[in-house]
């Protein structure tokens, strides 16, 4: 399984920018603009989908969910490249919406350069770690995909894995914690809602 990597933040930025100069870049090329970053890198690609003024539109979170499941689930099975079904690679999302959700993230990827470092690493690269974060994601996304519908709450499922995912770009223990106890709040009000 490829291990998150200390690559910049904002390098990643920089090549999905490159991607959203597109009118409708697929979900193929935005997951090729990670490169060979990892399953941390590829993670945030449907987060922020879901996170962002992206998630508005209409069948989005369900297309970020499905991407997500499909991330997770190779993640958990250790591949080493991220394959994807024809029917969700070729997804267009709109780059208009894309390109000012990226520019908004900017100065936040620049903070976490400088901020997310390094720390309890062991938590952040075992197989037992990557094995349940992805369970843990694969949750989250069904969980989108069953309750998305509430205002907000896809962005409270979301905040969890967006955490796992800089842990594991980072191979930072403590964040991937956090991660953890912050995915408490969502699966609450989810089964409240089921209820």
């Amino acid at each position: 399984m490829p291990r998150a990597g200390a690559e910049p933040f904002a390098d990643i930025i920089d090549r999905l920018e490159a991607e959203a100069a597109a009118e409708a870049p697929t979900l193929r090329s935005l997951v090729l603009a990670f490169g060979d970053r990892g399953f941390g890198a590829l993670l945030l690609l449907p987060c922020l989908m879901l996170i962002l003024p992206l998630g508005m539109i209409p069948g989005i979170p369900a297309a970020a969910a499905l991407l997500l499941i499909v991330i997770a689930l190779q993640m958990a099975v250790g591949a080493e490249r991220l394959w994807l079904p024809a029917r969700i690679a070729n997804i267009t999302v709109p780059g208009a919406r894309l390109r000012p959700a990226l520019t908004w993230l900017r100065p936040a990827a620049a903070r976490l350069d400088t901020t997310v470092r390094r720390r309890f690493s062991w938590f952040a690269e075992s197989t037992f770690a990557t094995e349940t974060i992805a369970a843990v994601s694969v949750v989250a996304a069904v969980a989108v995909l069953v309750v998305g519908f509430v205002p907000g709450l896809q962005v409270l499922i979301a905040l969890p894995v967006i955490l796992f995912a800089l842990g594991l770009i980072a191979r930072n223990g403590l964040v991937i914690l956090a991660g953890y106890l912050l995915i408490a709040l969502p699966v609450t009000v989810a089964l409240r809602l089921l209820t």
